[in-house]
């Protein structure tokens, strides 16, 4: 799959739950985009804040399959940046 000219291995998948996690890092984005996903919506961007002033980027979206949609909040990198543009 070819997303962005990102080459996407669709051999590593990787399983996703809203029930056990809060974020997800690029390689679920990737794995579902990979099982048909599609992004429909870019939510949000939003800092999540931790102790000692840590602090995360988080990029929300929106994706949708076979009539199904699906919120996940996935950690920003360079990687998810050019992915979703």
């Amino acid at each position: 799959m070819q997303v962005n000219n990102i080459r996407i291995d669709g051999s590593k998948t990787r399983h996703f739950s809203p029930l056990s996690e809060k974020f997800v890092g690029g390689d679920v984005l990737t794995s579902m985009l990979s099982d048909g996903w599609k992004i429909t919506k870019e939510v949000a961007r939003v800092e999540h804040y931790f102790s000692d002033s840590r602090h995360i980027n988080v990029v929300e979206l929106q994706l949708a399959q076979n009539n199904k949609l699906v919120q996940i909040s996935v950690i920003v990198n360079p990687f998810v940046e050019q992915l979703v543009g």
